[in-house]
């Protein structure tokens, strides 16, 4: 049990991380500062800061546990990741402003900022405590 509360903490410690080094006011300065990161780090350093996904998948096959819940934060991460990869992809090839392209309202995040913390966090806890 205290492994598993381990566990859990060192998680939530990743997740309030990466949330705090990805807040911005709009959808757009959040893809762009995630952009300028994966510029100037490149792809691998890039990837060493979304640490909770590389996480989840070694708790799941640590633990054994292929339960619902951490595959959903698996796949929900990994979609995440895809899906900025692709749009830094098409930044490299057609500019910034392929962005308002995506996205072409300024979309606020003040509301959204700790959203992806509540979803996964609650969803380890699931995964980890009660399966």
């Amino acid at each position: 049990m205290e492994i598993l509360i381990i566990i859990f903490i060192i998680f939530c410690v990743m997740e309030f991380f990466e949330t705090k080094w990805q807040k911005a006011d709009s959808l757009d300065k959040l893809l762009l500062k995630n952009y300028f990161l994966y510029k100037s780090e490149g792809i691998f350093g890039y990837l060493l800061v979304n640490l909770s996904f590389f996480y989840a998948i070694g708790v799941a096959f640590f633990l054994n546990n292929f339960v619902f819940w951490i595959d959903l934060i698996v796949v929900f991460k990994f979609m995440d990741i895809s899906m900025k990869l692709y749009i830094f992809q098409k930044i490299d090839n057609e500019g910034e402003d392929v962005l308002y392209e995506f996205f072409p309202q300024n979309i606020s995040m003040q509301e959204l900022t700790y959203l992806n913390m509540s979803i996964y966090v609650t969803s380890m806890f699931i995964a980890l405590f009660f399966s």
